[in-house]
């Protein structure tokens, strides 16, 4: 549900930004793909091959709220290519990340899949909360090693692995 919850935000969100600074951001996020909207809607979770993590955020002197889009390109096999969506956002003490893609474009362009695993030196904090992983299933340590202010531009581009977009709330 949580991650659920994320994805619908991170798509919410991105539409919010592009009405109230529209031209305005130098870098624009992801907009969510009908398809994408139309499964996250019919089936209450999240499309095919997104992915979600869940990190602690350090907000006691920070705006509650901070957004971070990141492109995510995937690698297909004809060539062309496809974007996907990699958003970090901020509520209170919780930080989300999000990655979905166009599955029905990713899937006819044969588009691998994106990396599921956070780099080595972000890995410890963030928990993967989306796909479930039913081979090991497991709780959720809270609170985590926390990230601060100065952390989302790492966190918004996986310690700099991702072309760092526009972030709200600076």
């Amino acid at each position: 549900m949580l991650a659920t919850w994320a994805v619908k935000t991170a798509f919410l969100v991105e539409l919010a930004l592009r009405q109230q600074h529209s031209g305005a951001r130098s870098v624009e996020g992801y907009l969510a793909s009908p398809p994408e909207m139309a499964w996250l809607f019919a089936k209450l979770e999240p499309p095919p091959r997104s992915l979600a993590w869940l990190g602690c955020w350090d907000c006691q002197r920070e705006s509650p709220f901070r957004y971070g889009p990141s492109g995510a390109p995937l690698v297909t096999a004809d060539g062309v290519p496809v974007a996907g969506h990699f958003a970090t956002f901020t509520l209170g003490f919780v930080a989300f990340q999000v990655f979905t893609v166009d599955f029905e474009t990713a899937d006819e362009h044969g588009a691998g899949q994106w990396n599921s695993h956070p780099p080595r030196s972000l890995a410890q904090a963030l928990a993967r909360i989306w796909p479930p992983d039913d081979a090991n299933p497991h709780d959720v340590d809270w609170p985590q090693q926390w990230f601060a202010r100065g952390d989302l531009d790492m966190l918004a581009s996986w310690d700099g692995a991702l072309r760092r977009g526009y972030d709200i709330g600076q």
